[in-house]
């Protein structure tokens, strides 16, 4: 996220997500997604190495969509924290639908979707 045009990069991460996603035949997820599911409930070092990699993208998130509201391209009557928090749950359950084929047709509009609410 070092792109000097916010919109630009979570748009491109969004893409990469819902490509990755969307691929044919059966997908996988990824290997954070199915260890949270998996493993964290019942496994505090993994839970804990899990806390720290989604505080590390959560942090490069805040830092891009600050500086969308700063640029006045994003939506400003919600936290860049709220905002984030918002993104992490849609890039998971992005992750997540790639496991069944009946919501794949709706993962390559993701990326337009979620720039369309940091706008509202």
């Amino acid at each position: 996220m070092s792109n000097p045009f916010p919109e630009q990069a979570i748009a491109a991460w969004f893409q990469l997500l819902s490509g990755t996603a969307n691929q044919p035949g059966e997908t996988k997820g990824c290997f954070a997604l199915n260890s949270l599911i998996e493993m964290a409930p019942h496994d505090a070092d993994v839970a804990k190495m899990l806390e720290y990699q989604y505080a590390r993208i959560g942090k490069l998130l805040e830092t891009a969509i600050s500086k969308g509201q700063k640029a006045g391209v994003f939506r400003q009557d919600l936290s860049a924290r709220q905002l984030q928090q918002m993104l992490l749950v849609t890039a998971n359950g992005t992750l997540a639908s790639s496991r069944a084929e009946f919501l794949k047709p709706h993962l390559p509009n993701v990326a337009e979707s979620v720039l369309a609410v940091l706008k509202a």
